[in-house]
């Protein structure tokens, strides 16, 4: 009887020691996210709301936690910024990929008022439209959301600046049209 009972006891024992050890507590969690307000400068994160963020947060939070249960292993192994940043470009290609209207967020429509490649007084309707434009030449130019967020981190703008005076000259000449007629 006792060579079947403590078998199972050490079993117990053991997934209830891993467990406890594996998981992040609320105030590691915590941590992280206030470390990845760090990251808020990239453009796609910058124009998010607040509540959007947060909930960003908590997917590349939940993302790391997977892959390194152990905080503390986590926190002080070398190279845990290039690890975080991978996770959030990961996280933000997967975002793009499930909906590409997200790229108001790379290209929010007042930078691209200042920027020339749009008018002002578009109607929701009409970005909606350019957005929509701007992801099908992205889709059909770039192999992956990942080369073609490395083409952005790269600086490498000719392409996409081409493809957003595409899209935007239909507003541009409606705009000019408009004014003529006044």
């Amino acid at each position: 009887m006792i060579k079947k009972i403590v078998p199972s006891l050490l079993l117990v024992l053991l997934i209830t020691a891993c467990s406890q050890e594996r998981r992040w507590n609320d105030q590691q969690r915590a941590e992280l996210r206030r470390e990845l307000k760090e990251y808020r400068y990239y453009d796609y994160l910058a124009n998010m709301s607040d509540s959007e963020f947060d909930v960003f947060t908590t997917v590349v939070s939940d993302s790391l936690e997977a892959q390194y249960p152990n905080y503390k292993q986590f926190s002080t192994m070398p190279g845990v910024g290039d690890t975080i940043t991978t996770v959030i470009f990961s996280s933000i290609s997967y975002d793009l990929s499930a909906d590409y209207q997200n790229m108001r967020y790379l290209y929010p429509y007042d930078q691209l008022k200042k920027e020339g490649f749009l008018p002002k007084g578009l109607t929701k309707d009409d970005m909606r439209n350019y957005y929509s434009c701007l992801a099908q030449k992205i889709n059909a130019n770039y192999p992956s959301m990942v080369v073609f967020l490395e083409t952005v981190i790269s600086g490498d703008t000719a392409q996409i600046n081409t493809f957003k005076r595409q899209c935007g000259a239909p507003f541009k000449e409606a705009k000019a049209a408009a004014k003529s007629k006044k």
